[in-house]
């Protein structure tokens, strides 16, 4: 068998750094080069001042042909200065088909009119070969086995656990039916329907719009409120817990249970950015934006139904 030749691309300049007026970005690879299945990942410290609008780029299950994308992409903020602060995007990527490999990383938008691409990753992906000149050693001798006290009475050691677990099963059953028939007859009191989990959320949602809280001016209430809101029917729907989450563990966690369209996880992470942002008070929306991002919590939840009941058709 012919060995497989090593492939081996490097990357430039790791890690690479752009600027401009405004905005830096800086990417750096763990490595270069992974066998069949092995993950590296790709980590973007995007800095900018907290007034300037960006879009990280988003993609499916493959970043290109046999480059598959292991998780969603994990983010993360950090203030660095009064007016600035940075984004951490981290892509956890793994290959199982053998080859070299060249991507870029973007578009990122800026402002919406900023267009940036990184610069060219070069990925390796090699497999294991065998060794078949190694060295061939004799068969080793036949031992005799020792045997414990315990193997050479298993069989019995068997039989009596099961006759005890027989017996303690039967004083079980005969508790269980002597307290059921001592036990005294209840009234069962008919329980009110409960309300719908999308029901009640978009009931609430409405609640909140006549609430005026932007009009006077309690932001941090108000996006409190709406979050809220939105983790509480997620939780409720897909039945896993999203209190006590961080923005990027909520949608990660959603994400995994593959019951939701990536338009409302698209729509659910924006709308938890903005919010984070403006709970640290590091941004104060107009009133037609906070209007929008209503809007958005409505789609996220109307949008899961709809999807819900197509994927049960």
């Amino acid at each position: 068998m012919k060995q497989l030749r090593l492939l081996f691309i490097v990357v430039w300049f790791l890690p690479i750094s752009l600027f401009s007026q405004g905005y830096s970005v800086q990417m750096s690879v763990d490595t270069n080069r992974i066998g069949l299945g092995e993950r590296t990942h790709i980590t973007l410290h995007f800095t900018e001042s907290k007034s300037s609008k960006y879009t990280l780029p988003a993609y499916g299950q493959e970043l290109i042909k046999n480059i598959q994308l292991c998780s969603m992409p994990e983010y993360d903020s950090v203030e660095i200065q009064k007016d600035s602060i940075q984004i951490i995007c981290k892509y956890c990527i793994t290959s199982f088909v053998p080859g070299e490999y060249s991507f870029q990383i973007g578009p990122i938008i800026h402002n919406n009119k900023d267009t940036i691409w990184l610069p060219t990753i070069g990925l390796s992906v090699v497999a294991d070969t065998v060794d078949l000149q190694g060295e061939i050693r004799d068969v080793a001798p036949i031992q005799t086995p020792q045997y414990t006290w315990f193997e050479r009475n298993k069989q019995w050691i068997v039989w009596g656990v099961v006759v005890l677990g027989v017996i303690l099963l039967i004083v079980v059953l005969w508790i269980m039916i002597r307290a059921r028939l001592n036990k005294p007859k209840q009234i069962v009191v008919a329980k009110e329907p409960q309300e719908l989990p999308h029901v009640r959320a978009i009931r609430l949602l409405t609640e909140l719009q006549h609430k005026d809280l932007c009009k006077q001016h309690l932001y941090k209430e108000y996006y409190t409120e709406i979050t809220d809101i939105v983790r509480e029917y997620f939780e409720e729907r897909l039945h896993i817990p999203l209190f006590e989450r961080t923005s990027d563990e909520i949608i990660r966690d959603i994400s995994r249970t593959g019951l939701i369209s990536i338009a409302v996880i698209q729509n659910l992470q924006l709308l938890l950015q903005q919010a984070d942002m403006v709970k640290f008070a590091t941004y104060i929306p107009p009133i037609d934006q906070t209007e929008i991002h209503m809007g958005i919590a409505l789609f996220c939840i109307q949008e899961s139904i709809e999807h819900n009941k197509y994927n049960e058709q």
